[in-house]
């Protein structure tokens, strides 16, 4: 059987097209995994602008919120009416009055704030949720 030139150029261009299908398949993939695996949001531009913008510290609250206020022996929980917003970074808390301590992973950052021997303290926690950091957890006492 002869291989006529016409038969050559429809088999170059039969390849040439199957490998561009083929290349713009990967691409396609490629960029689909790019976009699952977004970067996570910066703790510490986060946390900042958590504390100087109410709007959209409300924004990262996580309602239901896990905790409440503790008053009288009663355990208030938090709702988007009766939160009390946080105006003040751990890294702020006047230590000579109150004691603090927190711990950070890549996923979670703890705090707690107290006065010894008093019945006042703060807990926060906040975790990473689709990238991005919330308050998970608010637990507040003045017993």
């Amino acid at each position: 059987m002869c291989v006529t030139n016409s038969m050559k150029k429809i088999y170059y261009i039969s390849t040439l097209f199957i490998l561009l299908i083929l290349v713009g398949c990967k691409t396609n993939n490629t960029s689909n995994n790019s976009e699952v695996s977004s970067p996570i949001e910066d703790f510490d531009t986060f946390y900042d602008k958590f504390h100087n913008d109410s709007v959209f510290q409300l924004s990262r609250v996580k309602f239901p919120l896990n905790g409440g206020r503790f008053e009288n022996g009663n355990e208030i929980e938090w709702t988007k009416d009766n939160y009390t917003l946080l105006k003040t970074k751990i890294c702020d808390v006047d230590t000579i009055q109150f004691k603090t301590s927190y711990t950070k992973t890549d996923s979670t950052f703890y705090e707690k704030i107290w006065i010894n021997d008093s019945g006042f303290w703060v807990e926060c926690e906040f975790r990473i949720i689709d990238q991005n950091w919330y308050l998970t957890t608010f637990n507040e006492s003045n017993e």
